[in-house]
């Protein structure tokens, strides 16, 4: 068996400009418009077995009781990725 790669689309994530890229967003008047960047995790399959690599945010943490607080669920809005 060869190694396979896959990527696991967990969803989306949005953050203000200035927070994503720091300083290189200070001089841009849009430096408080939001980018959209891919949360995502990565199973790996070989001879000897599989490795789950999970960098992603897990659905619970954005609801209405979640780990995360309301006002950063209202900063940095999730939707849900197509793995269901």
């Amino acid at each position: 068996m060869r190694n396979r790669l896959h990527v696991l689309d967990l969803g989306r994530m949005q953050m203000a400009r200035s927070s994503f890229f720091g300083d290189l967003a200070a001089d841009d008047p849009g430096k408080n418009d939001f980018v959209e960047f891919p949360i995502s995790a990565y199973l790996i399959e070989g001879p000897d077995g599989r490795i789950l690599y999970d960098a992603g945010c897990h659905p619970d943490a954005m609801k209405a009781d979640g780990r995360w607080s309301e006002s950063f669920q209202s900063q940095f809005p999730w939707t849900l990725g197509n793995l269901r």
